[in-house]
């Protein structure tokens, strides 16, 4: 939306954001812009000065420079919600789609085709976690996941909708014996409460810490070096194409940031990000 105003297509997301506030999912977005645009690394707890951070007066004087474009990108393009249940999931993005375009009914009542008003809009529709919907009126967290599933493969495939849905991975992931050899990596079984998220989706991406896991090479990458800034991603599903592929990351924890990293043998000394970010520390530690 930012990098590329001319992009051929336009773009809005609608995004549950049912792990931590919609405010904290911006102050993200601030960092990085922070960091991308003035190189100064600061976080998501300093912005909001949560605990006994106290935020620095060149981190405050630049987060004005951007708040009135998040108002903007929020008005017209990104659309938060702080709780969700599979009915009202469907709810909210019939009224959407509505708003967007002609639903086509049949005499039955049952929609059958859907006339964008814009055909160039990409909808994105986010559930960050899909284990914390809500599921009070369901047997259990199972069926209300399955349910919300089935609604986004409907949206998906009438609407032309893209989910993006989130789940955190099964505890069995984490035993001993899943630790030997490349076994600690992700598969589909690993997705929590339920499979029927892997069974509905196109495309299934599963990220994991090496560092969190013990290991120490990962891709011919050292993780003893990279600790906790190094992730894998693995390409458990794929519709289109290619599964079992593997590439590495530099994550940047403080905005959530990820850096495609090239294999191994191509990697002249360390990553660009990461020798500005151990540099930034540096400087700060000598002033």
């Amino acid at each position: 939306m930012q990098n590329n105003p001319g992009y051929v297509h336009d773009i809005e997301i609608i995004y549950y954001s049912l792990e931590i506030p919609p405010e904290h999912q911006i102050a993200k977005h601030i960092a990085s812009l922070i960091w991308r645009n003035h190189g100064v690394l600061t976080s998501v707890d300093e912005i909001l000065s949560r605990g006994d951070l106290i935020i620095r007066p060149e981190v405050e004087s630049l987060i004005s420079l951007y708040q009135t474009q998040m108002e903007e990108i929020q008005d017209k393009y990104l659309h938060f919600r702080s709780s969700l249940n599979p009915d009202f999931l469907y709810k909210d993005l019939i009224t959407y789609a509505e708003a967007r375009g002609q639903v086509i009914k049949s005499k039955e009542g049952l929609i059958v085709d859907y006339i964008p008003n814009n055909p160039g809009l990409i909808t994105l529709v986010v559930i960050d976690h899909i284990g914390l919907i809500n599921y009070s009126n369901y047997k259990d967290l199972k069926e209300a996941i399955d349910k919300a599933s089935k609604t986004l493969v409907f949206f998906r495939n009438m609407f032309n909708f893209s989910p993006v849905v989130i789940s955190q991975i099964n505890r069995s992931s984490e035993q001993m014996d899943r630790r030997e050899g490349d076994s600690w990596m992700p598969m589909l079984s690993d997705i929590k409460n339920t499979g029927n998220v892997a069974e509905d989706c196109n495309t299934a991406i599963g990220l994991a810490s090496p560092f969190y896991y013990g290991v120490d090479k990962c891709l011919g990458y050292d993780i003893t070096k990279y600790k906790n800034r190094y992730r894998l991603a693995k390409i458990c599903k794929n519709r289109d194409g290619d599964v079992n592929l593997l590439a590495s990351f530099l994550f940047i924890g403080e905005f959530g940031g990820y850096y495609q990293l090239p294999k191994a043998e191509d990697m002249m000394g360390k990553p660009e990000e990461l020798r500005k970010i151990d540099e930034y520390y540096r400087s700060r530690i000598n002033t």
